[in-house]
């Protein structure tokens, strides 16, 4: 962008992958799916054609048609930002005595790692069918909670790896 060689349409307000908190709903959101006051996150992929080879096989971040936030469609730069509900649920994976917080916070599950005799099937059974979760966002700073996420996330799940060291 800096250089001019990606142009987005302006105005726009840009910025991506952001978080906030609801403050209104649909008539068609359920609490199950998000609750008025409950912290979410918008992603950087808006939408997709649905309608490439990518999208026919479930590969929507491969799109050759993405709309993305804050480059094609409004960003999260802003102090309102409207975005599709998923109804994903956040399981929280840790140790320590701040179960309370980490609920206050939205997570649905906690799983204390060092307490569990099977973390790969206890955060499977946190998860609403069963399988697994989408994604698992890591922040680790040792190298088994990254295998451990490849083996509990379900089948086609993504790993979100945050400040990775470098001896990883």
């Amino acid at each position: 962008m800096v250089t001019g060689q990606y142009r987005p349409s302006c105005p726009l307000a840009g910025g991506h992958e952001g978080a906030g908190i609801v403050i209104a709903r649909g008539e068609l959101v359920d609490d199950d799916v998000c609750k008025i006051g409950e912290a979410v996150g918008v992603t950087w992929l808006n939408g997709s054609c649905l309608a490439c080879d990518f999208c026919q096989q479930a590969g929507e971040p491969l799109c050759l048609k993405p709309t993305l936030s804050g480059y094609s469609v409004d960003g999260t730069f802003q102090q309102y930002c409207m975005g599709k509900t998923m109804g994903l649920q956040a399981i929280a994976i840790d140790s320590g005595d701040e179960k309370k917080m980490r609920e206050d916070m939205g997570a649905t599950s906690f799983i204390h790692f060092a307490k569990t005799k099977n973390i790969n099937e206890d955060v499977r059974k946190a998860t609403r069918d069963g399988i697994g979760p989408h994604a698992a966002i890591l922040v680790g700073v040792n190298e088994k909670p990254f295998q451990q996420a490849a083996e509990y996330d379900r089948p086609r799940g993504c790993v979100v790896v945050i400040g990775l060291r470098s001896s990883l």
